[in-house]
This record gives C-alpha cells, structure tokens and sequence, in this order.
C-alpha cells in the first residue's frame, strides 16, 4: 500500500480550503480530483460488503464522520477513501462544489465513485416502523428506570374519577353490543 497518495489526497484537499477565487478553487479541485481517480480502485458497487461500509461511511454525522472512516474495514480502505474526502470536503470544510460549473475531472470522479454513492443513497434513509407506547407502558417504563413507584398507575386504578370513566365507558360498550 502506497503511503504517499494518502498523504497527497490530503493535501490537495487542504489546499483547496479557504480559497475566495473560484476559478482557482476549481482548478485546485480538478486535481484533487484527478489524484482521487488516478491513485485509488474503483469500488465494486454490487459487493454488499462494500456498500455496507459506504452506506454507514455516508450516513454519519459530521461529528462521528472521523470515527466512521477509521472503522472502514482494512481491505475496503482503497476504494472509499476518495468518497471519505469528498463527504468531509463538503461536510467539515464546506467547501463549495458546483457541478454545474465545475472542473473537468468532476465528471470522472462522479463515473466512478458515483454508482456507488447513488446504490446507497436509498439505504440511508429507510423508513422503519415506530411501535408507540400507551401512556401508561410510558410511565412504567420511567418508574422502572428511576426505581420509583407508578404514582399514574395508583391513581388511575384507585381514583373515584377512572371508576366513574370505567362506568360510562362499559356503558358505551354495553349499549353498542346490544
């Protein structure tokens, strides 16, 4: 493993923060970009391994971001690295991409690294199912946590107001059975 382009992907990607001309910026991201293409592997966008670790790598807060790409697996490091620079480019640094208006060598990153992004896009964002709690399974679980009594429970079972709802409500139930 060649050390070196690591620490060249870096500094191309130092050197392109702060920069006011955006012209210049553009010219310094063209060859950020071209080290990116020319230096690392092209990922296999139909490995699940591969899209797993990207999927996660994608996914991260700004925060974790630094911890995510330490926990890419050794063997995978070569082919998300270039997408790790590009998420903290744009994420930490902030640097401002426009691919409309962009350089030359944004087209070939985005052939090459973009497959991938795209295929793991959609798994970032999936929807899952939110079991609610009634207010009582809410309250329970407060009183476990803290080792204090279910004071909501004792009232609603020994409250003269719950008799009198349990009443009209078995009422209710009674007169729609009939």
């Amino acid at each position: 493993m060649d050390t070196n382009k690591y620490t060249e992907a870096v500094r191309l990607l130092n050197h392109c923060c702060d920069v006011a001309d955006v012209k210049e910026l553009h010219r310094r991201l063209d060859s950020f970009f071209a080290h990116l293409c020319d230096n690392f592997p092209v990922p296999d966008a139909t490995d699940s391994a591969q899209l797993d670790a990207c999927a996660a790598l994608l996914s991260a807060t700004s925060a974790d971001l630094e911890a995510a790409v330490r926990e890419i697996p050794p063997d995978m490091q070569d082919a998300f690295y270039p997408v790790a620079l590009m998420r903290i480019a744009l994420t930490v640094y902030q640097i401002p991409l426009n691919p409309a208006k962009m350089m030359k060598q944004f087209d070939r990153f985005h052939k090459t690294y973009g497959p991938m992004i795209i295929e793991v896009a959609g798994r970032r964002v999936k929807p899952y199912a939110i079991n609610p709690k009634t207010a009582e399974e809410a309250q329970d679980e407060i009183a476990a946590s803290t080792g204090r009594p279910n004071l909501f429970k004792e009232w609603k079972d020994n409250s003269p107001a719950a008799a009198d709802l349990k009443q009209k409500l078995d009422a209710v139930k009674n007169s729609q059975d009939s």
